[in-house]
């Protein structure tokens, strides 16, 4: 555990930033010192140490951890910046959950850190935090000691390219939380259509989900095989379904191509307030 207790600050007080801190806890047995607006004159914080897995801390002592988590929205960052200069200056490595700016806007705010871009995924009943990250500078001695931090939270996956970031990162956590909520609602359509009894839906989607995740684990396992082929039963009828793919396929794709034009409309705005903001600090 030598030398994780200084190691880890966190920007933000949210969902997020306490399932990060918790997991750092459990994974190194050292605390990540976190910074909250909400903190501000000690409202919000636990009063009892041990039911916060963090210690709380002024922005200016936060920003001295070589590795800082900023887990607000992007548009947040820009006031902080602006009003901060422990954060402006800031000079370590700078990861940025937010999904509503890019990279370019958080260096013009913060030119001496290494920014990285991290989607860290939330899964329920899970400790490990998978993480997928977008570092144009890989070969940054900075980024080094951050990636065994990162990979203490759980699995981390690299991107190098950010449009491919800003798309991947819907798989993560986002589309499966919409998936979960279209299946139930599909479930419970087709039994009203088939006037099965409303008790019986939780059996179905026990069923569903029984399923699919015997075909979810073997696909991460790499032993999924010819799915369609082990599944099927006589009398064709995965063989039927498996004509309407198409379809499916499609209404997928327009769901994520939705999500991802909706973050790009946050960047956008997001972009135009920093470009303000450094205009403003430039006297332009």
């Amino acid at each position: 555990m030598t030398g994780l207790a200084h190691q880890f600050g966190i920007v933000g007080a949210g969902r997020l930033a306490e399932r990060v801190a918790g997991r750092w806890w459990s994974a190194s047995g050292a605390q990540a010192l976190v910074w909250s607006r909400r903190f501000v004159g000690d409202r919000g914080i636990p009063r009892d140490p041990a039911e916060r897995p963090f210690g709380v801390g002024d922005l200016a002592d936060v920003m001295q951890r070589p590795v800082v988590l900023l887990a607000v929205p992007g548009s947040a960052i820009g006031e902080l910046a602006a009003a901060h200069r422990a954060l402006a200056e800031f000079q370590g490595v700078m990861l940025v959950a937010a999904v509503d700016i890019r990279l370019e806007e958080v260096q013009s705010l913060c030119p001496r850190a290494l920014i990285v871009r991290v989607a860290q995924f939330l899964l329920p009943g899970q400790n490990e935090i998978p993480c997928l990250v977008f570092v144009p500078h890989q070969n940054d001695a900075r980024w080094s000691a951050c990636a065994s931090l990162l990979e203490k939270l759980g699995p981390v996956d690299l991107v190098r390219n950010q449009a491919a970031f800003d798309t991947l990162l819907n798989f993560g956590s986002p589309f499966p939380a919409v998936l979960e909520k279209a299946l139930h609602r599909g479930v419970c359509l087709v039994s009203s259509l088939r006037g099965v009894s409303p008790e019986l839906n939780a059996l179905a989607e026990r069923l569903l989900w029984q399923g699919l995740v015997a075909i979810g684990s073997a696909r991460l396992r790499g032993a999924a095989g010819n799915i369609e082929r082990e599944v099927a039963t006589e009398g064709g009828i995965t063989e039927r379904g498996l004509r309407e793919v198409g379809s499916l396929a499609d209404a997928t794709a327009d769901v994520i191509l939705k999500m991802s034009w909706h973050a790009e409309d946050l960047r956008s705005q997001v972009r135009r307030d920093v470009r303000a903001e450094v205009d403003d600090e430039s006297g332009i």
